[in-house]
């Protein structure tokens, strides 16, 4: 759910367009993530869900519901031209072409991360969002288990979450916590 492509992610593709790929698609984290050029490769980090039951996820944002499409033409060599498709996933779970605002909406923010990562921004945005999102997301993925499996399958499932998840969530509820009490900025008043 995260904007911007791990940074490790994004090294391997330029490893790989160092190598001559001429084009990487990246999928998985179930939102569009921006796209660059490195040489005459061209790198579209996520296109976001094209088919997917948003119904089914744990945890879902408006932009699981955005996706893009590209047209691409080749030649022999290299890519000659391609185009930038945005498509939104409808109530029934399928694909549409976006029309009017949320066309422009899509196309504003894929170009804008597309911007920042270029700029080479994306390393720091990249883990500010992981710092937000990653506990939201764990805490609703485990009630989500507790829920459905029961307390033991969420007991069993402890020792494979990751440290820094972990850290992150414990972090996050401290944070939630100190603002129920604090207000909103999260400073208590001696």
């Amino acid at each position: 759910f995260i904007d911007y492509p791990h940074p490790a992610l994004r090294e391997l593709c330029h490893k790989l367009a160092g190598l001559g790929v001429s084009l990487v698609i990246g999928h998985h984290p179930h939102v569009i993530q921006g796209m660059e050029r490195i040489g005459d490769c061209l790198i579209a980090y996520s296109l976001g869900n094209f088919i997917f039951d948003g119904k089914l996820m744990d945890f879902k944002t408006e932009r699981s519901e955005q996706s893009l499409m590209f047209e691409i033409e080749f030649r022999k060599e290299n890519i000659a031209a391609y185009r930038v498709v945005p498509i939104v996933i409808n109530s029934d779970s399928q694909p549409e072409v976006a029309r009017d605002r949320t066309e422009q909406e899509i196309m504003r923010r894929f170009e804008k991360i597309s911007n920042e990562l270029v700029l080479g921004m994306s390393n720091k945005l990249y883990q500010k969002q992981a710092e937000e999102l990653w506990p939201k997301i764990n805490i609703a993925v485990n009630l989500d288990i507790i829920r459905n499996q029961g307390l033991v399958a969420f007991l069993r499932r402890i020792p494979r979450i990751k440290r820094s998840y972990i850290t992150l969530t414990v972090k996050y509820g401290v944070r939630w916590i100190k603002g129920l009490f604090c207000g909103e900025g999260g400073r208590c008043k001696p």
